[in-house]
């Protein structure tokens, strides 16, 4: 939500007569003010798990092929999310005529707002499972964004943005999930590379949609990127499968797949609140 918080507020003030040089300066004082205000709600740190029972170390073959398994999931969910912060206020622009940059805000707001309640709610799914639909979703709803703007269709775009947002947020838990199957203490390195996946999503398919758009047209490059999204989604079911043979192999791998999404989903609850 805190994503959504600047475009919102700026566009506001932009619609407010702020205009291009002022309309930045609330987020910027809101900002000043809210580290101004961190020390006052800091917290006193403590060691977690010390008492509960210790954890079990998976295998490097479950470790790697979860996560062959999680990065492609996070690059597609975090791609569709990018969209709309970077490149679909232009296209709505573009191909709608819809120059407030209140309309961009509030797409990308309502991503976020669908991604809080579609994580809440599919929280205790199976992550392989959420891993395999959710990226499917976000692809659907990028191809319905093209549909509605290419036939004027402003439900169709609504609809879009509620899925890309929903598939995105589903994606995340996912990833994370998985990944976070690694012994307490070993998960650095695995976390790190699924951030390198997730940033590469945040900014490549971006890329790619610029550079299609400067010498054809946005729903050109959209189409583009959709084309590659969706192929990296249809590889996931296979990756699924062997990340469930490997998991299947290890019984210490199975038990660990059983306890965390259970933990990971309070966590949920706790940020989304």
């Amino acid at each position: 939500m805190a994503l959504s918080a600047g475009p919102v507020v700026t566009a506001v003030t932009y619609d407010l007569g702020g205009g291009p040089n002022l309309s930045y300066l609330p987020m910027f004082v809101l900002a000043v003010a809210m580290l101004g205000l961190a020390p006052i709600f800091a917290t006193r740190t403590t060691r977690i798990g010390s008492t509960g029972r210790g954890e079990g170390v998976l295998p490097t073959s479950v470790v790697w092929r979860g996560l062959r398994f999680a990065m492609p999931i996070i690059f597609v969910g975090w791609a569709g999310n990018a969209l709309y912060l970077s490149l679909v206020p232009a296209y709505l622009s573009a191909s709608l005529h819809a120059f407030d940059p209140l309309i961009g805000a509030g797409a990308f707001l309502a991503t976020q707002i669908s991604g809080v309640f579609a994580s809440i709610y599919f929280g205790n799914v199976q992550p392989e499972r959420n891993g395999v639909v959710a990226p499917l979703v976000v692809v659907i709803g990028l191809v319905l964004l093209v549909t509605g703007t290419q036939q004027n269709l402003w439900t169709v775009i609504i609809i879009a943005t509620i899925l890309v947002g929903a598939g995105s947020g589903i994606v995340s838990g996912a990833a994370y999930v998985i990944t976070a199957r690694v012994r307490q203490g070993r998960r650095a390195r695995p976390f790190a590379r699924l951030l390198v996946a997730a940033y590469a999503g945040y900014g490549l398919p971006s890329l790619v949609i610029g550079i299609v758009a400067t010498h054809f047209s946005f729903a050109a490059g959209f189409a583009a990127a959709i084309v590659g999204l969706a192929a990296i989604a249809a590889t996931l079911p296979f990756l699924k499968n062997g990340q469930r043979a490997a998991i299947s192999e290890h019984p210490t791998a199975a038990a660990a797949t059983a306890e965390l999404p259970r933990v990971f989903t309070t966590c949920q609850h706790c940020d989304a609140a």
